[in-house]
């Protein structure tokens, strides 16, 4: 996999989510947090938004999806983090 770039909030809960889980399966990334103009010009409306290998994927159940395709989410590490 290439270079992966998250755009992410530093208020944002979701955000927060989605660096856990990638952090937690040791997944490089390099973050850009709170630069609305950049985002808006790459036409992100909400964070978390991903961009890999020049390919973007915003809205968060799409990136939960592009990391549980990746086997770096599941719904149950979520609830057992959650309870924690």
């Amino acid at each position: 996999m290439g270079k992966i770039i998250l755009y992410s909030s530093s208020e944002c809960i979701r955000c927060r989510i989605v660096k856990k889980m990638l952090n937690v399966h040791n997944v490089q990334y390099e973050e850009i947090i709170d630069n609305k103009q950049l985002m808006t010009d790459k036409g992100f409306s909400e964070v978390p938004a991903i961009e890999v290998d020049g390919k973007t994927i915003d809205e968060y159940t799409n990136v939960l999806h592009w990391m549980q395709t990746n086997g770096w989410y599941s719904f149950e590490e979520d609830n057992k983090n959650e309870n924690n």
